[in-house]
């Protein structure tokens, strides 16, 4: 899933631009930009999302794992740093994704979790 979304904003969707991916095996990030011919675009490509959810630079985190612990955590800290998240991590929106909507509301933030890249546009 992850592959193809980033494949998609990357060169089919207007108005959105890709600017990171945090994949804890930087390759297969690697090999999504070379796919996607993307790798002079200037997208950072990291092991550590917190790179992503706390860069000031980037308004809405994708959460694409499809892990809860992993997922969670990525969520929680994009929220805890007022970003826009889109969760299609069905596992972590079956376990507590009204808790992170809730925790997001509170803040006024925007989350929308419907059933899994690290992937962050802006």
């Amino acid at each position: 899933m992850a592959r193809g979304i980033a494949i998609q904003i990357l060169n089919y969707t207007k108005g959105m631009k890709l600017v990171g991916i945090a994949n804890r095996t930087t390759d297969k990030a690697h090999a999504i930009l070379k796919e996607a011919k993307a790798e002079d675009r200037g997208v950072v490509v990291t092991d550590n999302y917190k790179d992503l959810t706390q860069s000031e630079d980037i308004d809405v985190i994708v959460e694409v794992t499809g892990a809860i612990e992993y997922g969670t955590n990525v969520i929680v800290d994009a929220i805890a740093h007022k970003k826009h998240v889109v969760s299609m991590n069905a596992e972590v929106d079956g376990t507590i994704g009204y808790a992170l909507r809730d925790l997001a509301q509170k803040l006024e933030l925007s989350t929308h979790c419907q059933m899994a890249i690290n992937l962050v546009y802006r």
